[in-house]
């Protein structure tokens, strides 16, 4: 067996900062994504994460305010299709929100389908002097 198998991983130097908690909270509350976009001027890895967590709440919260309306509408018609469309779409949310913070944990930044890449060009140009 290789010597270099047991050597212990490096940390990302970003996650040994007091204010690596916001990058982890900002994925469950968005107001501490907002908090660590406030306090960390440059560390452009926790912003890109806490962008990326405030937008992924926006967009879980806009999905199921759509399939809420959507499902109101149509209940009469296609009442089991609606429900399991926002079942699977929760589920696929939570396990993306997962990937990510465990990718986060690893110093790994991980683009959140489309979501990263807007995170990353739009919200943190928007709110870099926030």
């Amino acid at each position: 067996m290789s010597e270099h198998s047991n050597a212990p991983k490096a940390v990302h130097p970003s996650l040994l900062k007091p204010t690596a908690v916001y990058l982890f909270a900002g994925y469950l509350f968005w107001p501490f994504s907002l908090i660590g976009l406030a306090i960390e001027k440059e560390d452009d890895f926790i912003r890109f994460h806490c962008a990326q967590g405030m937008a992924f709440l926006f967009l879980q919260i806009i999905s199921g305010m759509w399939i809420s309306f959507f499902s109101a509408l149509v209940w009469l018609i296609i009442p089991i299709f609606f429900m399991v469309l926002a079942i699977m779409a929760m589920v696929a949310s939570y396990v993306l929100l997962i990937i990510a913070i465990v990718k986060a944990a690893k110093g790994e930044k991980y683009h959140i389908l489309l979501i990263g890449d807007f995170a990353e060009k739009t919200i943190q140009k928007w709110l870099i002097n926030f």
